[in-house]
């Protein structure tokens, strides 16, 4: 009887490490990538569908480049993704990018009354801020570090922002 309650929990322990694992690790079983994983739209006409093909209907019409949107699943040429209010759908893979964009988080989401976000010089809030950044504007992440990302937004401003105010990169990045 002791053997078998060893038996049955070595095969319990050995299911839930598994388990966690593949959990932890998923990748697209279409491209190798991670899931979730963060890409943009490429294209300013560009529909997020209710199902993966043109015979589902258009859910959202896009019209904004760079946008960053978070790849939930991938079936054949189609990724599941999410955008910055919850939407989900399907978009073609030729309408995504894997360059890295971030969008400033609006004051909704982050539960403030701010309608701007303050970039920094360095990663640290005792740093000196160089600009405000209006909520909703996308900039390209060029790189974080603990708890910050370096963006920068066109020629104008490059600097540090806290992951927590940025759609785009997740806080484990």
């Amino acid at each position: 009887m002791c053997k078998i309650c060893l038996y049955i929990a070595f095969f319990i322990l050995i299911t839930v490490s598994i388990t966690s694992y593949s959990d932890s690790s998923k990748v697209g079983n279409i491209t190798g990538l991670p899931i979730p994983r963060f890409v943009i739209i490429k294209s300013k006409d560009t529909n997020m569908r209710s199902g993966p093909g043109v015979s589902y209907p258009s859910k959202i019409n896009y019209k904004c480049i760079f946008m960053p949107v978070e790849v939930q699943d991938e079936f054949e040429n189609w990724r599941l993704v999410r955008d910055i209010d919850d939407n989900e759908g399907w978009i073609h893979e030729a309408m995504l990018d894997g360059r890295r964009y971030v969008q400033i988080i609006s004051s909704k989401k982050l539960n403030q009354i701010d309608k701007e976000v303050l970039i920094f010089r360095l990663p640290e809030l005792q740093s000196k801020p160089i600009a405000r950044i209006a909520v909703g504007a996308i900039g390209k992440l060029v790189q974080c570090q603990n708890q910050w990302c370096q963006v920068s937004f066109g020629h104008s401003y490059k600097g540090w922002i806290p992951k927590n105010k940025l759609w785009g990169v997740h806080l484990e990045d």
